[in-house]
């Protein structure tokens, strides 16, 4: 169970961060014996299973992949940033649990199995194991340890950039290599670096630079000279022409490589005191750390908030379980309500973004001490501006810890009567505000009413009802005039709602769910939620496809796409829902839009079974269509050869259909390029002589001079290797000549 959950979260991201990670331990832990006497035998191998697969589903997903490349070092997820990202917490697990099963004696090649059965071959499956090999010294197993570096090594060139964790693991294996395997080593990283340009491939490569156009061979000459300290001499002496032209641009590298990218405060850090308060921090505790902060302001200089908002924000990044240590005596000892607004501002952002592992009790005892502070905050000679940040960070923390189910005790009470009579005293009719939900999620009152639905959402687990202090304040937001801000914040909490509050749900259905109006609260969720088909399934269908049929909905189009691939039946039976959508005056291009975003949803590999089956079920629906009038619908089926995890010879069969009908298909030249590589199948060249006629204008299209080419090219090479006398290979020639200009196919048949 703990296993699908995460599968369906790492393929739509809607798990909390903080609540993936506990699944992940509770998964991790299933395999592990109570004592520690090591792997639990007859679950372990579930485990190491679960764990790939779930990998498999996170980088499947739309950012999956860039989500994992851009961590300059995976030994630094869950200690530094927990909880930042889903797919790197993932690869993390799977590292932990190998490397716990290496600590208890089990194999390498049982401990990365699953990896190399459930991942794509590529530079993520080897990038896992390096990192393996780097935390898992060889042992007793030096030799398959060897075999697996060396198989990394020679793949090297594949990787799309060079992290920290990969240089350390290449310094390690060649500190630790022997003399006898340092030819073996040597070999490896030249085969995986590929040769080195030449003068002529210099000169174009360095064009590409200066035009800001680099050639995808620069990439590799951007990893031989990063990792140029490590190399070995006879593997970095072929690419000195490279490496001088490198360090007069770009100097020296680094002896590790930076990170990609670094979050840093927009503020500046002021110099002056901050590694005296970093070293207090560390070694006296954040409480004296932050009395010598308030020593050193001057009271009433409103010139420097900036500078110690940044100091604040920093201190607390760096080291935050110790400035969540003690709350109450840290905001007693700054006393000055900005530089408490500041400090509270700096805990929360570390407790919602899952930057610390803060447990229930931090978390409760913060909010405490935030509380304690609301009534200073609300008085009339209170500074403004911290005052409103104090309560904003409030709310945030509030909404954070309830998701968490945190217990508050009897302060739970009082703070949700303050939350009530802030939300009153905010909402205003009001239909014209630019972006509701931005508007909403800066505003007190905004963040009010998201704290409050949470709350009731934890009232409700607990008691199986949800509290009528909320629902009594969603009911007067529902029967007032509408305030698009605060049906914005009932529409971002639409699944909780649905979820907790069934029997008020239910009873409201038609106001939550109408998307006839873009105030309306469905829309808000449709447009910035990850879809629920529980709730999608309930949407009214014609209003549903009137918006499909709008311009500038995309993001929309999108979650609807997601929603078919899950559950293709949510609204009833997908045919039914494709014909009626076509009949409509932009019917038509809208369901090209959703196959265009279905196909872009789906996994770049195997794993995603069940949504490349409805994948295909929907394509189908669109190809038996009878429109009258061009073939708009079936543009966007050209997507589907981007997600090469589909089934090939369906992907053919549907894609020759396809093209029968028209050529004028997304991304024709990559059709093209990915039917040439199945020269033998007949759909391969029935598909390639379909779309020939685009290349030389006789189907108008406003296809660019390059991507005409490149179909003839594919076109040509899908001949070439073809059996003379197979079925459809004349028919091909004859396209080619008549189309791409290419006279050799006129000789052969």
């Amino acid at each position: 169970m703990v296993t699908r959950v995460l599968k369906s979260a790492a393929a739509s991201s809607w798990l909390d961060p903080w609540e993936a990670q506990q699944a992940l331990e509770h998964l991790k832990a299933a395999g592990t014996r109570p004592e520690d006497d090591g792997p639990e035998v007859s679950v372990a191998d579930p485990v190491r299973q679960g764990l790939a697969e779930v990998m498999a589903a996170g980088l499947a997903s739309p950012d999956g992949v860039g989500e994992f490349e851009v961590e300059n070092d995976l030994r630094s997820v869950g200690v530094t940033h927990p909880g930042e990202s889903l797919v790197r917490l993932i690869a993390r697990a799977c590292l932990d649990f190998a490397r716990y099963e290496a600590e208890h004696g089990l194999a390498l090649g049982v401990r990365t199995r699953q990896w190399s059965s459930r991942l794509p071959a590529g530079p993520v499956l080897d990038r896992l194991i390096a990192v393996h090999l780097l935390e898992v010294p060889p042992g007793d197993e030096t030799d398959v340890w060897w075999e697996a570096a060396l198989g990394v090594m020679s793949r090297l060139g594949a990787m799309r950039r060079t992290t920290a964790d990969l240089s350390d693991f290449l310094r390690t294996a060649k500190n630790a290599c022997s003399d006898a395997r340092s030819p073996q080593m040597e070999s490896a990283l030249a085969n995986g670096l590929g040769a080195p340009p030449d003068t002529a491939g210099i000169e174009s490569g360095l064009r590409s630079l200066e035009d800001r156009k680099p050639l995808p061979a620069v990439r590799t000459w951007f990893m031989v000279w990063s990792l140029s300290p490590i190399l070995p001499e006879s593997v970095a002496a072929p690419w000195q022409p490279v490496l001088d032209l490198f360090d007069g641009r770009f100097g020296t590298p680094p002896e590790r490589p930076a990170p990609r990218w670094e979050v840093v405060s927009v503020g500046r850090v002021p110099e002056d005191g901050f590694a005296e308060l970093s070293a207090a921090a560390g070694s006296d505790g954040a409480v004296v750390a932050a009395r010598m902060l308030a020593e050193a302001t001057e009271p009433g200089d409103t010139g420097r908030e900036r500078d110690e908002d940044a100091l604040l924000f920093t201190l607390v990044s760096e080291a935050p379980e110790t400035w969540l240590a003690d709350p109450e005596q840290v905001s007693a000892e700054l006393a000055e309500p900005d530089l408490q607004a500041a400090y509270f501002a700096a805990v929360q952002h570390q407790i919602t973004a899952g930057r610390t592992s803060a447990d229930a009790a931090t978390i409760r005892r913060t909010v405490l001490a935030m509380w304690d502070l609301i009534p200073v905050a609300a008085s009339p000679a209170a500074d403004a501006e911290a005052a409103q940040r104090m309560k904003r960070s409030f709310c945030l923390l509030l909404h954070t810890a309830w998701s968490r189910d945190v217990d508050l005790g009897d302060t739970a009470a009082e703070v949700a009567v303050w939350l009530d009579s802030t939300v009153a005293a905010w909402t205003t009719p009001t239909q014209s505000t630019a972006d509701p939900v931005d508007a909403m999620s800066d505003s007190v009152g905004g963040l009010a009413l998201l704290a409050l639905i949470r709350w009731g959402s934890h009232r409700s687990r607990i008691d199986g009802a949800p509290p009528v202090e909320m629902t009594a304040r969603l009911d007067a937001i529902l029967a007032a005039t509408p305030d698009d801000r605060a049906l914005a914040a009932i529409g971002w909490d639409l699944t909780p709602l649905h979820r907790h509050a069934r029997s008020w749900f239910a009873d409201h259905r038609s106001e939550l769910l109408s998307l006839d109006e873009t105030w309306r609260p469905a829309r808000t969720w449709l447009k910035h939620l990850p879809v629920d088909v529980e709730v999608f399934g309930q949407l009214d269908l014609d209003e549903l496809q009137v918006l499909l049929c709008s311009p500038g909905i995309d993001q929309e189009t999108v979650r609807c796409a997601h929603a078919f691939l899950a559950a293709p039946d949510a609204l009833g039976p997908i045919e039914r829902f494709v014909s009626a959508l076509a009949r409509r005056e932009a019917g038509p291009t809208a369901l090209s839009r959703l196959l265009s975003r279905a196909a872009r949803l789906l996994s770049k590999d195997g794993s995603g079974e069940d949504l490349n089956d409805n994948a295909f079920r929907f394509w189908q629906a669109v190809l038996a269509l009878e429109v009258t009038e061009g073939h708009a619908h079936l543009h966007g089926a050209g997507a589907f050869s981007f997600a090469v995890g589909l089934d090939d010879p369906t992907w053919l069969d549907l894609t020759r259909r396809t093209v029968e009908q028209t050529p004028v298909v997304e991304a024709p030249d990559h059709v093209a390029r990915r039917a040439a590589q199945y020269p033998q199948s007949t759909d391969a060249r029935a598909i390639l002589t379909g779309l020939l006629p685009l290349c030389d204008g006789a189907v108008p299209s406003d296809l660019a001079p390059h991507r005409r080419s490149e179909i003839a090219r594919n076109a040509h090479s899908a001949w070439t290797a073809s059996a003379p006398g197979s079925v459809g290979r004349k028919e091909l020639g004859e396209a080619l000549v008549r189309h791409a200009g290419i006279v050799d196919a006129a000789f052969d048949e």
